[in-house]
């Protein structure tokens, strides 16, 4: 009995072995690596499944199918489409692309790759899996798409990170077509995962959201998830993952709203792909399944815009014109500036966007409230294109009229008539005014000098980083001052000149 039930041990021992599921980890520009995850949810790292060498330069993104691995290759402004064994085994180039892989979707014998950055940003590209043939075939409704991935439904969703939306598109067909798009406030990291069982879709954020895509209702648990930016999902082992930029992976229930942190040290990650389910066809057959079952009971997806419950979130604003649509596409990276374009009084909105490429420039919107009466919530023209587009930008109004727009230690006080052509260069300021150069390097405007009709030179020369240097020397100079001088300088009203504090000094009695 004990030998059958030592055999019995061994066999349970090896088959939990051999269950484990396989994780292939994105890192990115950097290595693939691989994990292993257990029934219980445990994560272990085995080594690194593809490294940065002769073939591949900078990997982004990975699917695989029928047995072949494909991973995105960014290079610059350019890629590639690598294909590999399940093993890492370099099999060749199955197409080249003319921007960053952001993402990878594969269904039907193609390859759908989205870019988010770069030259060639927000575009849709599908290759063939047999010949590699193929190129752009979208190019609207994308507006920094992070992530792909096929419903039950047959349509191609992206996670669209600069319009806050996710887009579906039909792609079946030679001209792809946009059939909705789901605004949702928790998509501001680009991240998503389709729940075919529960015909659900989750968005990944701090204030994470479950959408019924039957009901086309959304719902936001009241318990946060632990993540900074999570672009990358995958469904391992009964548990919904995602994937933190930061370095760790998170386990949601979308049900309980619970959070359980599974990896960390996974620094720079930018996609998941379970290549257990995805080469032994599990996670195609429950797309098939769901789709089966929604044929069966007659339903279909609720393609509209979600009416979530919000219990906590915020109060949209009642606008003076009730069918006025609010929305200016001027994409994820645009600087609005508030002021007197036309010289009739009233304040127009000027935009200058960087961000989705035909809408790329400079837009006046008019304001057309008549002279002499004033509008809170006037109702804008249509935009007019009236430059180029241009990052850190900014502007201000002073007294006197004159409106001083500026970009990056540069001014112009005559914006309506020469736009940036007439910027011209301030000396004196620092390149960038974060010690990192990670934030946006916007520039404002601190003071007017009225007597001279032009910003005061002080203020105009001082940016961040000379006025910490300048407060923190303050500092120093009164911690080294000598105590029984501050206090006869507090008794005789304060200096009015420099050196009156060893001037008072010299007088104590």
């Amino acid at each position: 009995m004990r030998r059958n039930g030592l055999f019995v041990g061994v066999v349970m021992a090896c088959l939990s072995a051999f269950s484990e599921t396989r994780v292939l980890i994105v890192r990115e520009k950097s290595c693939v690596d691989e994990w292993r995850v257990t029934d219980n949810g445990q994560w272990t790292r085995k080594g690194t499944w593809l490294a940065c060498g002769t073939d591949l330069k900078g990997p982004h993104s990975i699917a695989a199918a029928d047995g072949i691995v494909y991973v995105g290759d960014s290079r610059g402004d350019a890629g590639a489409i690598l294909k590999f064994t399940p093993d890492g085994k370099f099999l060749g180039v199955l197409a080249s692309v003319p921007a960053r892989p952001e993402a990878l979707a594969i269904r039907d014998g193609f390859l759908y790759v989205c870019s988010a950055f770069g030259k060639n940003a927000n575009q849709l590209f599908r290759y063939s899996l047999s010949d590699g043939k193929g190129g752009v075939c979208l190019t609207q409704g994308l507006s920094v798409p992070r992530t792909l991935a096929f419903g039950a439904d047959g349509l191609l969703y992206t996670a669209n990170r600069g319009s806050g939306e996710i887009a579906v598109f039909d792609v079946a067909g030679d001209k792809p077509t946009c059939k909705a798009a789901y605004n949702s406030p928790a998509q501001t990291h680009g991240g998503m995962l389709l729940d075919y069982d529960r015909d659900r879709l989750l968005i990944p954020s701090k204030k994470p959201e479950s959408i019924d895509l039957i009901t086309g209702t959304a719902k936001r648990p009241l318990m946060p998830i632990p993540v900074q930016n999570a672009f990358s999902a995958a469904f391992v082992n009964g548990e919904f993952c995602f994937a933190d930029h930061t370095g760790k992976i998170v386990a949601w229930d979308p049900d309980t709203g619970k959070s359980t942190v599974r990896a960390t040290g996974v620094q720079g990650v930018c996609d998941l792909l379970n290549l257990t389910e995805a080469l032994d066809g599990t996670a195609s057959r429950r797309r098939t399944a769901a789709s089966a079952r929604l044929r069966a009971a007659g339903k279909t997806f609720a393609y509209k815009r979600f009416d979530p419950e919000r219990p906590y979130d915020y109060t949209p604003l009642r606008y003076n014109n009730p069918d006025a649509t609010p929305y200016l596409k001027t994409g994820l990276i645009c600087y609005p500036m508030a002021f007197d374009y036309d010289g009739d009084g009233d304040l127009d909105l000027v935009v200058s966007n960087w961000g989705i490429p035909t809408w790329r420039g400079t837009w006046y919107f008019e304001n057309p409230t008549p002279k002499g009466k004033k509008d809170a919530l006037p109702i804008f023209k249509p935009a007019r294109k009236v430059g180029e587009g241009c990052s850190n930008v900014s502007a201000k109004t002073y007294p006197d009229g004159r409106v001083a727009v500026l970009r990056q230690n540069q001014i112009t006080w005559e914006f309506s008539k020469s736009g940036w052509e007439g910027l011209k260069t301030l000396a004196g300021l620092p390149k960038n005014i974060h010690y990192n150069n990670v934030r946006c390097n916007m520039w404002r405007l601190a003071d007017y000098d009225r007597r001279q009709g032009r910003p005061d030179r002080r203020h105009r020369r001082l940016g961040a980083v000379r006025l910490a240097q300048r407060l923190r020397r303050k500092r120093q100079l009164e911690e080294r001052a000598d105590t029984r001088t501050r206090v006869l300088d507090q008794e005789r009203g304060g200096c009015r000149r420099r050196g009156e504090v060893g001037y008072a000094a010299n007088r104590a009695p």
